[in-house]
């Protein structure tokens, strides 16, 4: 007999385990993170009269996304920025929205933005910002999220992690004066 309740305890404990394993698996609580990041995620500027365009985008984890702020640094030695826009996941929401660039006329080494749609909400994956940038002076400029919030049509935030990328601003190339001599050489 005491084998039998040794028996019938370790296999309603051995039940209880598995249905707690489940719970956790399949708990509300266990959200998913959004990634932001740019594309292209490795842009190239070629000469002073290219401009790049970066757009910030979300992926599947971005679900009924309502507004943004974000602020994204960059090397203002290297580049600068032109023009932020709504990306196409937001203008092609079912509502009007805003998308206001904050610190546009005093830039330094960021871009500050707010944005929501109003009376709608929209889901990755999309782009939900369009910037554009120019060179400066050659070189290589991190883009970073340095802060950021998104939130849904509760105002809840959604969590989110961001991915950085760089700009090259390859620029032009400085001729050397030369003789006619020495460039009669090159060609003979």
């Amino acid at each position: 007999m005491h084998q039998l309740i040794k028996v019938l305890v370790s296999r309603s404990a051995l039940a209880a385990g598995v249905l707690v394993l489940l719970a956790a698996a399949f708990a509300p609580g266990a959200e998913a993170v959004a990634v932001v990041t740019f594309s292209p995620l490795n842009g190239v500027i070629n000469g002073p009269a290219d401009t790049l365009t970066v757009d910030v985008t979300v992926d599947a984890g971005a679900v009924d996304l309502r507004g943004f702020t974000f602020v994204f640094e960059f090397d203002p030695a290297v580049v600068a920025p032109v023009s932020v826009d709504a990306g196409p996941l937001v203008t092609g929401a079912a509502c009007p929205h805003f998308v206001n660039w904050l610190n546009e006329g005093a830039v330094g080494d960021s871009i500050s933005v707010d944005a929501a749609t109003l009376g709608c909400s929209v889901s990755g994956p999309g782009a939900i910002l369009r910037m554009k940038f120019v060179g400066v002076e050659q070189g290589l400029s991190p883009i970073a999220c340095r802060s950021g919030e998104m939130r849904d049509s509760a105002n809840q935030p959604i969590a989110h992690t961001c991915l950085d990328g760089t700009i090259l601003y390859v620029g032009p190339t400085a001729a050397r004066p030369s003789s006619w001599g020495k460039v009669k050489c090159v060609y003979r």
